[in-house]
């Protein structure tokens, strides 16, 4: 399983403030998202949210853990944006 697995559900879980308008912004059902951010907290070994019927909020680890989410999702967001220009202008020339 790949390490990057369930960071973009959890970062959209944490943007929107509930799995399921997470579910709905990235297309996927509540409880894929779910699986993703369990599986995730169970690969790091820390719970990252604090999830009650009403509320979801994040824990220290989590606030942590956003961060960096946030920096390698753009930062590959970034590389696939390049990589298309190049393949873009290679079939312009």
């Amino acid at each position: 399983m790949a390490s990057w697995e369930g960071m973009q559900e959890f970062t959209a879980v944490a943007d929107c403030g509930s799995f399921t308008r997470a579910a709905r912004r990235l297309g996927i059902s509540i409880a894929q998202v779910s699986r993703q951010v369990g599986q995730l907290e169970e690969r790091l070994g820390a719970r990252l949210l604090y999830r009650t019927t009403r509320q979801l909020s994040l824990t220290e680890a989590g606030e942590l853990y956003l961060a960096h989410c946030r920096q390698l999702l753009e930062s590959l967001a970034d590389a696939s944006r390049r990589c298309r220009n190049c393949r873009l202008r290679r079939r312009d020339n």
